[in-house]
């Protein structure tokens, strides 16, 4: 392990009931492709997840982005304020 490894502390693996967001923070996806994070997070639910699927992540703005910089700011920071 390279001194750049050592303090990194992995996250507790996944079990079911965990909360899973689906969200997109840079660029967008269009209604024509939505479908699949539809499909997707019913997948999730399948294996046992709660699934959210956040506003961003079916979203596209005129210049290509899932939403604004502020808009994706505050729903991804809301995500890692929530401790649920």
């Amino acid at each position: 392990m390279t001194s750049s490894n050592q303090n990194i502390i992995p996250p507790p693996p996944l079990v079911r009931g965990d909360l899973i967001a689906i969200g997109a923070y840079s660029s967008g996806i269009g209604a024509h492709v939505s479908h699949r994070v539809e499909r997707a997070a019913e997948w999730l639910r399948s294996q046992g997840f709660s699934v959210q699927v956040m506003p961003t992540a079916k979203s596209i703005n005129e210049w290509g982005s899932s939403a604004s910089p502020e808009e994706r700011a505050n729903e991804l920071n809301a995500l890692f304020a929530d401790e649920t």
